[in-house]
């Protein structure tokens, strides 16, 4: 994992060698030694075109968000205006 802003520098510096990384605060010598050459890889693969694909990717669903009845808004029918839409009733809890 990489803060922002190494991620920043990361974009901005486009490292090409493992003493070019070690310059990018963020990447001290301890990540360059376990993810440098991986990194440099990875960049040098994506100048030269390549991008990731969603081959092998499961597809991820978010869980939906938990509406109060007052934000619930119920479709407008074709027969009554928007205006004609119920008044939200507030429980006291």
């Amino acid at each position: 994992m990489l803060h922002d802003s190494a991620l920043v520098g990361l974009c901005l510096a486009k490292p090409s060698t493992l003493q070019e990384l070690r310059r990018i605060s963020g990447f001290g010598d301890k990540r360059v030694e376990m993810y440098g050459q991986q990194i440099l890889d990875a960049l040098r693969r994506f100048r030269q075109g390549e991008r990731a694909s969603d081959e092998g990717k499961q597809k991820v669903s978010s869980p939906r968000k938990k509406r109060s009845a007052c934000s619930k808004k119920a479709a407008p029918s074709r027969k009554s205006p928007k205006s004609a839409r119920a008044p939200c009733v507030r429980s006291s809890r």
